[in-house]
């Protein structure tokens, strides 16, 4: 009978004071066999009150169970202490030993052995923890393909569309030392007037932004000065016709 309980017993040091709640005879003989006369086997009913007064506390039958009783078998052990159910195997005690705080349970040859956790109430421990690396997902040209590309047209509505058709064009003759020339293919009249050797007409013109002397950058779409050259506020600059 006693071979039964010898594997988790052992779990038991000499100089270990144990508690030994309404065990059999020869459970309690084996326990004073291994704590030796360094060490102490106290049979009691209860341990309640005991706090942190046993290295280890065995009890007789999963039947002595309650979460009172578990609290309390807690409160009396040391941190690290052991806790041996003799008769528990076959008995769900898991649950009730787990909340009650008990930790690396171990159900073996019809006992149950479980640990109180070698450390205390409102202990601290500092946690090493690494930032989480952000990934960066890096593509080439070629981990493209063309279903991935977006056409911009397809953003435009049809009066887009029909506003970009319907915009004044601009002037593509060459500007050259200040005056425009007429381009290869001259469609405007320019080149005719040139042939003839005819002075192109010119006209003075207003500007309705104020901008247009500071140059390109600063005049609008279909500012008449674009390609000239920035000019003085006030100064007067004809256009080519």
């Amino acid at each position: 009978h006693t071979h039964t309980h010898t594997h988790e017993m052992e779990k038991i040091t000499a100089d270990n004071t144990v508690a030994l709640v309404q065990c059999e005879d020869a459970v309690v003989e084996k326990v004073k066999g291994i704590v030796g006369d360094s060490g102490s086997a106290q049979v009691v009913e209860d341990v309640k009150g005991s706090d942190g007064a046993f290295d280890a506390v065995v009890v007789g039958s999963y039947a002595l169970l309650s979460d009172e009783f578990c609290a309390s078998a807690l409160s009396s052990l040391r941190n690290g202490g052991l806790f041996i159910v003799v008769k528990g195997a076959g008995e769900d005690i898991a649950s009730m030993l787990t909340l009650a705080g008990f930790v690396d349970m171990v159900s073996s040859e019809g006992e149950v052995v479980c640990t109180k956790p070698d450390y205390g109430v409102g202990s601290s421990l500092k946690l090493s923890i690494k930032p989480k690396q952000q990934q960066v997902v890096k593509l080439s040209m070629d981990d493209l393909n063309d279903e991935d590309l977006v056409d911009e047209d397809d953003f435009l509505t049809e009066e887009d569309k029909e506003k970009a058709t319907t915009a004044p064009e601009r002037d593509d003759c060459e500007l050259t030392d200040g005056s425009r020339k007429a381009c290869k293919n001259c469609t405007c009249g320019r080149s005719e007037e040139e042939e003839k050797g005819e002075a192109p007409k010119t006209q003075e013109a207003k500007s309705s932004c104020g901008n247009c002397y500071l140059g390109d950058a600063f005049r609008c779409g279909s500012c008449p000065y674009l390609g000239m050259p920035a000019f003085k506020p006030g100064e007067k600059v004809t256009l080519e016709l």
